[in-house]
């Protein structure tokens, strides 16, 4: 996605509307990597959501039907990605890697993948229980539209829907709250799987947001995000828990919680950092002054 130009440095802020927390997840459905800074691509984050799993059909599984995914945790060293798992030997993909391309489907769309190789179907079967699983990549001329783009260049990985996940701490503070029946304690990020954490806003302030900067960098929220029972997998115990947060999530909220967002083609390759300032250029019926 070419190189970070050079450019003025970034400016980091202590108060006010701010990314708190950055956060990627290599792999589909598996833990994520909470970063200070990472590039951006056609696809929203580098290397997020680029890998998954997927079944013997080579149709994309998650922790709805496999709650123990939570417990793969991902990382980087070197030139490879490293999966680990609790009784599992680490498996070490190349990002070099190039296997044989497949078919391979993720809700309704079915596209060219890259398959990881019998040494990472072996691993992933073998932690799930599940014969014939593989790991796939998404290959670089990937062309899977975003879900609600207007654009047909708005492009997006193995993710769900869409480029990027924003959720708003204060947001996620109101909603343990309202949670009456919380046996594993408070409900944390790891619930709903963000990009994007900010802080200094109001709660659910986001679902009102046409358009905000980040820097200099323009993001479009396009929806808000319907909730599912992936929610409700206890994430470190990687098995589900009860109905909540999803319970509340439904009557509360109509089932959305956190906002999607597609990015600009010119910001292909530049970075965010936490501690950026967040400026809500537009807002639904009224336009923020910038």
């Amino acid at each position: 996605y070419g190189e970070e130009e050079v450019e003025e440095p970034i400016e980091i802020v202590r108060e006010g509307p701010r990314i708190s927390e950055i956060l990627i997840y290599p792999v589909k459905s598996c833990a994520g990597i909470s970063v200070t800074e990472h590039k951006m691509s056609p696809y929203g984050f580098q290397y997020d959501r680029e890998w998954m799993v997927v079944n013997r059909e080579n149709y994309f599984i998650t922790q709805r039907q496999y709650p123990k995914m939570a417990l793969i945790t991902p990382s980087f060293k070197g030139k490879s990605l490293v999966l680990d798992a609790p009784g599992s030997p680490s498996l070490e993909i190349p990002l070099e890697y190039r296997g044989k391309i497949v078919q391979a489907t993720v809700f309704k769309h079915t596209g060219k993948a890259i398959d990881m190789g019998n040494e990472a179907a072996s691993w992933i079967s073998n932690y799930l229980g599940v014969e014939g699983c593989r790991i796939v990549r998404m290959p670089p001329n990937h062309a899977r539209k975003a879900y609600n783009a207007d654009k047909q260049d708005d492009l997006v990985s193995f993710a769900d829907q869409n480029q990027y996940l924003l959720l708003s701490k204060a947001s996620l503070e109101t909603l343990n709250r309202l949670v009456k029946d919380k046996p594993n304690g408070d409900f944390t990020h790891k619930n709903f799987r963000p990009n994007l954490i900010v802080d200094g806003v109001n709660p659910f302030q986001e679902d009102e947001w046409e358009e905000i900067k980040i820097g200099n960098r323009t993001f479009l929220p396009v929806q808000l995000c319907p909730r599912c029972k992936l929610t409700t997998v206890v994430p470190e115990k990687g098995v589900f828990g009860n109905e909540e947060p999803l319970k509340t999530i439904k009557e509360e909220r109509k089932g959305n919680f956190g906002v999607h967002l597609l990015s600009l083609p010119e910001h292909y390759g530049k970075v965010i950092r936490v501690g950026q300032p967040l400026l809500i250029t537009k807002c639904k019926g009224e336009v923020a002054l910038d």
